[in-house]
C-alpha cells in the first residue's frame, strides 16, 4: 500500500483518465469537469473536495488553469 500527497496544476484541455488508485482532491484554483462513461458530469470549482475511486474510467476536462491538492492511495499488488 502506498500514499502519495502533492499539488498538481494544468492548463485547459480534455483527456481520458483511468484510475487504478483512490484519489482525494481539493481544487484550489480554476474550473474543471469530470465526465464519467455513462454521460454524467461533475462540475468543479475552487474549494470543491471530491474522491475519484479506483477503477473509475472517464475524462478530465480543465476549463480554466487549475491547481489541486491530491492524496492518492494505491492498494498493494496481490
Amino acid at each position: 500500500q502506498q500514499f502519495n500527497v502533492g499539488f498538481w496544476a494544468c492548463e485547459p484541455g480534455r483527456w481520458a483518465i483511468h484510475y487504478t488508485e483512490h484519489e482525494y482532491c481539493h481544487l484550489l484554483e480554476g474550473e474543471a469537469v469530470i465526465h464519467d462513461g455513462q454521460g454524467g458530469r461533475l462540475p468543479l470549482k475552487p474549494g470543491d473536495q471530491f474522491v475519484i475511486p479506483a477503477g473509475f474510467v472517464g475524462e478530465w476536462e480543465t476549463l480554466t488553469p487549475c491547481r489541486k491538492l491530491y492524496v492518492i492511495f494505491e492498494p498493494a499488488a496481490t
